[in-house]
């Protein structure tokens, strides 16, 4: 998030609630992912609270990163196609630092076979997790 220290963000909590007040003011977003509240890392609980600050009144999703998270709340399955699949392995692959890292969530087949369980668990082809957040609906 800028140019915010890696691991520091705790420190710098109200940095990250004011850009984010600042990204909500300027592109007025319907839907924002975010962590989920059940992400450890420390930067990553710091988003997530302070995303829940900034978009009151929007939907908010949560989405999953296993590699920081013994436990999950999922509460929403988003079907998915073979084409958002692959465009999801492509923009994982552009999150250099990760992909150097040899992160197994950037790896294809780790993509691909949470899709296929996801979708399983929601009886579709390929599915998406979520954890609902806030949940701003007209109907």
């Amino acid at each position: 998030m800028g140019t915010l220290p890696v691991r520091a963000f705790p420190t710098h909590r109200q940095e990250v609630l004011d850009e984010l007040v600042k990204i909500n003011r300027e592109f007025d977003p319907d839907l924002i992912l975010t962590m989920n509240s059940k992400d450890t890392h420390q930067d990553h609980e710091v988003v997530h609270n302070e995303s829940v600050r900034a978009f009151r009144g929007k939907t908010l999703l949560g989405y999953e990163i296993p590699w920081n998270q013994q436990q999950n709340i999922i509460n929403l399955f988003v079907e998915v196609s073979e084409e958002d699949i692959s465009t999801k392995i492509a923009m994982l692959q552009e999150y250099k630092s990760q992909v150097a890292l040899n992160r197994p969530y950037v790896n294809q087949d780790f993509v691909r076979s949470a899709a296929v369980f996801r979708g399983f668990q929601a009886r579709k082809p390929l599915s998406e997790a979520f954890e609902v957040i806030t949940m701003s609906w007209d109907l």
